[in-house]
């Protein structure tokens, strides 16, 4: 059923034969023309927005001064083509328009362009452990390019993806996107990335092989407790459930992150960083006994963990992601208004065209004309669709997958042994934070030099892509402390000076920080047997990433 509007852009009154005008009409005509202005089909109205028109038709027949109302308009008509232009330079500015709902989306750009900085790091590392144990030989440094083959039956799974690549296997492997080998073509050379036939295999058959021993469990040791706790470890995928009438119905997918939870023998939880397994070490069935309690009804307390851990779920992650949804909507619908106007507006204008051509007795453009109604029907339709579910989509954000993927009992070890070798381990998560540095940031080749009998006074040398050359002295520390530079680090470090770097990665045992520090000396005092520095001076002396 067509509107009243849209009878009147059907046939307007000819110029031959004007309508009335009445008196009424001058007293009110403002008001009037108001309630039948609508978008695309009042160009005057459109025009002259918060202007009466009484006011101008009574200036223009009792003026004092000649051509005052013309000039009235033409003033009015610059101001409304000076808003115009700014309009247009708002929408180019920025997307919705105000700056304080952007921030929002600028801090999400970059936290992804950070996460996608670090990736080739993170890829390298999980390659580099995976390959062993899933039947892959690598000869190289996948940094820069690495050949690689199926070994033996564990590689079966490789040797089964050569089917998928129209020349077979690639012969290379790269984590850089511009990876170039002289002589060889590069299709032969396979980028490690998400969505990477190669490296979605290796995740699929880490998976596939280990996924039972994880479900299982296993015990650690902790030499830093002072009582048994269990560790939990979730992956909380959220999710956008799709709207009953949207052609869609798949959901949506928005982020997938990773809880760790803790909780002891009184039932007391708490939530810590996921990555905590890394730093320990397997303990012996020996010490399964220190569990004490937690071995009395262990079900039950998964269970209860995982409801702790959806209780996390909801209170961090959802909430975090609704209000950022929510802050988005006023300037979205704003656009949305906007685009939909514009197009209503265009389709008016061409059933305006196509039924005043129809009552001049042009034929053939019926069709036409009742394809424009329904392209105005369906862009109706479409308009309250889209504004409904720009409402309503903060709420349809949901957890749509909550699983726990690893369960561990962690016991009590302070004996030397596991001190020992709890410190190797948060210096090797330490190292490899500095290694993974200099090659994201400085595409440099990093040469592990710390081993005892070279003596060299640092940990690493970097031979960055610009051809400079630095030495790192790397610190690992599972909190944070003060760090010490040793009998055969200080004098380096005074030799070498601004060569030297200091790398600092601190909390290695829940969220490791990294800090640099370019000629340490200058921040040393000197101790017994080494050169000291406070763990704030290092903070405040650190070089921005």
């Amino acid at each position: 059923m067509e509107s009243r509007q849209a009878g009147a852009a059907d046939g307007p009154p000819s110029p031959l034969r004007p309508k009335a005008f009445r008196g009424s009409d001058l007293q009110y005509g403002g008001r009037r023309y108001e309630r039948r202005r609508r978008p695309g089909f009042d160009v005057i109205g459109q025009q002259l927005e918060e202007v009466s028109l009484r006011d101008l038709l009574r200036e223009a027949l009792f003026e004092t001064a000649p051509y005052s109302a013309q000039k009235k308009l033409d003033s009015i008509f610059a101001t409304q083509k000076l808003r115009a232009a700014v309009e247009e330079q708002r929408k180019t500015a920025s997307t919705y328009g105000d700056v304080a709902r952007r921030l929002g989306e600028l801090n999400t750009e970059i936290e992804v362009e950070r996460f996608n900085r670090l990736l080739p790091a993170f890829i390298q590392n999980f390659v580099d452990k995976a390959a062993p144990r899933l039947g892959v030989q690598i000869e190289g440094d996948i940094a820069t390019h690495a050949r690689f083959a199926a070994i033996g039956s564990e590689g079966a799974w490789l040797r089964n993806l050569s089917a998928k690549f129209p020349k077979g296997l690639p012969e290379y492997l790269t984590v850089r996107r511009d990876a170039t080998i002289p002589g060889v073509d590069s299709s032969r050379i396979c980028f490690l990335r998400p969505g990477d036939l190669i490296f979605d295999g290796f995740c699929e058959e880490t998976v596939r092989k280990f996924q039972g021993d994880v479900q299982r469990g296993s015990v650690f040791c902790d030499p830093a407790a002072d009582r048994p706790y269990f560790f939990g470890v979730y992956v909380c995928q959220l999710g956008e459930k799709p709207l009953g009438n949207r052609r869609s119905s798949k959901t949506s997918l928005f982020d997938r992150r990773l809880i760790g939870i803790r909780w002891n023998e009184d039932g007391e939880f708490s939530d810590c960083a996921p990555n905590a397994l890394l730093a320990l070490q397997p303990a012996p069935k020996s010490l399964l006994w220190k569990a004490g309690n937690l071995l009395l009804n262990p079900d039950e307390s998964a269970r209860r963990a995982d409801a702790y851990a959806r209780m996390l779920a909801e209170s961090t992650f959802l909430q975090q992601l609704r209000a950022s949804l929510r802050a988005q909507a006023e300037g979205q619908v704003d656009d949305l208004l906007r685009g939909f106007d514009f197009q209503g507006g265009a389709l008016a204008e061409k059933r305006s065209d196509l039924a005043r051509r129809l009552r001049q007795g042009e034929e053939g453009i019926s069709a036409d004309l009742e394809e424009i109604k329904k392209q105005q029907a369906d862009l109706d339709e479409m308009k309250a669709e889209t504004l409904l579910y720009e409402h309503r989509r903060p709420d349809l954000v949901d957890i749509v997958k909550l699983e726990r993927i690893a369960l561990a009992i962690v016991v009590p070890d302070p004996t030397p042994e596991m001190r020992e070798a709890y410190d190797k381990d948060i210096e090797a998560i330490a190292m490899r934070i500095a290694r993974n540095f200099e090659i994201d940031n400085y595409q440099a080749r990093v040469f592990d030099v710390s081993a005892p009998h070279l003596a060299r006074g640092y940990d690493l040398e970097s031979h960055r892509a610009n051809g400079d050359k630095v030495v790192i002295e790397v610190k690992g520390r599972a909190g944070r402390g003060p760090v010490q530079l040793t009998e055969n680090e200080w004098p380096t470090a005074a030799n070498v000076r601004d060569k030297y770097w200091l790398y600092v990665v601190v909390d290695c045992a829940t969220d490791p920080k990294l800090f640099r520090v370019r000629d340490p000396i200058r921040l040393a005092f000197r101790t017994r047997q080494s050169f000291t520095i406070n763990i704030g001076e290092v903070i405040r002396e650190a070089e921005p990433e």
